[in-house]
């Protein structure tokens, strides 16, 4: 979970440079990296654990159900993400 702890450390920074410095130029940071981290967390939400050795030991079957909700979780965490910092900003 290293990556979206991260993305969501930055989206923090953004926020408190675009409070405390009112800095309106962060807006613009803030939607890429706010998109980057509904990414990487649904993908470490729904793929990290089939992902392992390759993808190698898992189950053809398995592999797909993981990837159909990884699919299901972009369209949800992504647009969420997007809307928090709409809100915010």
């Amino acid at each position: 979970m290293g990556s979206p702890v991260l993305l969501l450390l930055v989206l923090i920074s953004l926020a408190w440079l675009r409070f405390s410095r009112e800095a309106a130029w962060t807006v613009y940071a803030a939607y890429p990296v706010a998109a980057l981290f509904g990414e990487r967390f649904a993908w470490h939400l729904c793929l990290y654990q089939t992902t392992e050795y390759g993808g190698g030991y898992t189950p053809a079957e398995e592999m797909r159900d993981a990837r159909t909700s990884y699919h299901w979780a972009l369209g949800g965490l992504i647009p969420v993400a997007l809307i928090a910092v709409y809100l915010i900003w």
